[in-house]
């Protein structure tokens, strides 16, 4: 499977070091769904081919392996303790399960946020990108907040 970034990158980009997770647990389908969810509909099918085929290493350094790693983290998230071999879902309190969903929330709220990033970035350098058509880019025509979609 061939994807922007690779499961090491992963965990160093969206877990770090203070994280005991390793890339055996984050797989090449992890990646690619994430990619297909949240920075296809962005790029588009043109730019994210360019991308694949190792054209614009800045843009996908500074812009798009972050997004990748954030929305990767964010998809995996729930399955880490089965991923782990802990999973101590039975022994949960009320208590770990609101942290845990506010874990995910913000997991998402920082992806999204990379998604606007490279979305403005996109459409502040456009002329560059000649396979980028800021039309197609959906966070050009819609916006949520709090769970409303407002489209214009």
């Amino acid at each position: 499977m061939n994807t922007t970034i690779n499961p090491d990158q992963v965990v160093e980009l969206a877990f770090g070091s203070a994280y005991t997770i390793t890339s055996s647990k984050i797989t090449s389908l992890d990646i690619l769904t994430a990619e297909t969810r949240y920075l296809l509909p962005i790029v588009g099918e043109e730019l994210y081919a360019a991308i694949l085929a190792g054209d614009y290493g800045a843009l996908k350094e500074e812009y798009v392996a972050p997004l990748v790693a954030a929305w990767t983290r964010y998809l995996v998230e729930p399955q880490i303790p089965e991923r782990c071999g802990s999973d101590t879902r039975g022994d949960f309190t009320e208590a770990d399960y609101m942290l845990n969903s506010n874990i995910i929330r913000r997991l998402k709220v920082s992806a999204s946020t990379l998604s606007r990033r490279l979305t403005n970035y996109l459409n502040a350098h456009a002329a560059e990108f000649e396979e980028y058509n800021p039309n197609n880019n959906p966070l050009n025509h819609c916006v949520m907040y709090g769970g409303v979609v407002q489209v214009y």
